[in-house]
């Protein structure tokens, strides 16, 4: 057998299942140039296994460059093979991503978001046009975060933005900039990420087995279907006792098919804390950026003393003062003055 049939017999046990991207262009690339050299005809046996020879050289050099550059393991995208995988399963209310490995690469340093004391919370956005999930943490004596800002059409959802910091004491942000992810509302998008920045540091994030879903369905729709539900937006709350660290809270009123009501003027907004030793509430907040009657749905809290309560809003039908709906949110109060603002 000559080394022109030996390349295409490597060549097309590699074509099974289950090879590696840098097994599939090394194979098309052989059979492409060793069938070029066969069909000019009448070659010299000579020609033919030197131009082989030549072959097997070019192809084991762009097989070597191809995985220089992807940075893949047998383990799976940008971990090394020793390095046991750093499995990940986080979720809001608004999205949720579980991964085989995540992990983040920048400043000589490689982060995994396996803190024990972390943040995790999602901005509620707008139904079904925006949302993100945001996960900040303290790893190697920094702070680092991962932000991923989605956005729909009402048909499909995916991500234009990625940020995470670069791992200096300073904690810049770098960002990926570009359409990904795109999949139909209601289903979650499948697959790898490897996404690299140049520069000074460079910076890298991979998930591996990654599954990511945005703009979940709210949890109120399949607990009470039929039903006028509240949807909270923000089920467990933090407050600072320093009342410039206060803020403005929302829900949603959803009907009985889980479409959200935007004209509430039917409806009124009543909001009570459980200890009012410990947050202080007013209703329809002074700097509400939308017009009445939308401000009954927001209140401004701020905390007074370390502790913990809960904050609940019931709503009331006004034409016959039924109550129609009602939601809670768990509140801690807690010394945040050396944490970062954001």
């Amino acid at each position: 057998m000559t080394i022109s049939e030996l390349l295409h017999e490597r060549a097309r046990q590699r074509s099974q299942p289950g090879r590696s991207t840098d097994d599939l262009f090394e194979a098309a690339l052989t059979q492409d140039i060793s069938g070029r050299i066969s069909a000019n005809g009448e070659t010299s046996g000579q020609f033919r296994i030197v131009g082989a020879a030549a072959v097997f050289v070019l192809v084991l050099a762009v097989a070597l460059a191809v995985r220089v550059r992807s940075g893949d393991s047998a383990t799976g995208i940008g971990r090394r093979s020793d390095t046991p995988p750093n499995a990940v399963e986080w979720a809001t209310p608004f999205a949720e991503l579980s991964a085989d490995d995540l992990r983040i690469e920048t400043s000589g340093l490689t982060f995994l978001g396996q803190a024990p004391d972390v943040d995790l919370e999602s901005d509620p956005g707008r139904v079904n046009e925006y949302t993100t999930l945001e996960r900040r943490w303290q790893e190697h004596g920094v702070e680092m975060r991962l932000i991923i800002y989605f956005e729909s059409d009402g048909r499909d959802w995916w991500s234009d933005e990625l940020w995470i910091y670069d791992g200096s004491p300073q904690g810049k942000w770098v960002t990926f900039i570009g359409q990904r992810f795109r999949t139909p509302l209601g289903s979650p998008f499948v697959g790898d990420l490897d996404l690299r920045q140049l520069g000074t540091p460079s910076s890298r994030l991979t998930m591996t087995g990654l599954r990511l879903q945005a703009f979940l369905t709210p949890q109120i729709c399949t607990q009470h279907p039929g039903r006028l539900g509240v949807e909270v937006l923000y089920p467990e709350i933090r407050l600072s006792t320093d009342p410039a660290l206060g803020g403005s809270l929302a829900v949603r009123l959803r009907d009985g098919q889980c479409r959200h009501i935007v004209d509430v003027s039917a409806f009124t907004f009543e909001w009570s804390v459980g200890d009012s030793s410990l947050v202080g509430i007013v209703a329809i907040p002074h700097n509400c950026e939308l017009k009445e009657p939308a401000c009954r749905t927001r209140v401004h809290v701020w905390g007074l003393k370390q502790g913990e309560t809960s904050l609940t809003v019931r709503v009331r039908r006004i034409a016959d003062g039924s109550d129609v709906a009602a939601g809670t949110m768990h509140v801690t109060i807690g010394d945040l003055s050396k944490r970062r603002r954001r």
